[in-house]
């Protein structure tokens, strides 16, 4: 784990890799299982897709530190009672808002795992 937001290009890479693997098994559901996930794998991506699309105008000028800042102050925001950029200086407040209200549409977007077996 990064904590980094993973690209699509990253993801898709892994899948493929992995649905190589799956493949390889000798099991008679290995196939139609494989084909399955290849054919519905844009579909899977498309949230992560829509993610890297809507805060690529953020990313351009931040650094991975800050990124696993604010990806980090996110998980705990509602335990420790955050508001959207709550502590950050005010040059990160966009951008902070930002990460915080893309991240707030998915239920659990904590690994490509749990999007595929969704």
């Amino acid at each position: 784990m990064t904590g980094r937001l993973t690209a699509v290009v990253t993801a898709r890479s892994t899948v493929a890799t992995a649905l190589e693997l799956l493949a390889t098994l000798p099991h008679a559901a290995s196939p139609p299982l494989v084909q399955q996930l290849r054919t519905h794998l844009a579909a899977r991506l498309a949230p992560l897709a829509w993610l890297e699309q809507t805060l690529a105008p953020y990313c351009t000028d931040l650094d991975p530190a800050t990124e696993m800042t604010i990806l980090w102050a996110w998980q705990p925001r509602q335990a420790l009672a955050l508001t959207p950029g709550e502590g950050f200086p005010s040059h990160l407040q966009a951008t902070v808002q930002a990460f915080w209200i893309a991240l707030s549409f998915f239920q659990r977007a904590s690994s490509l795992a749990e999007s595929l077996h969704s």
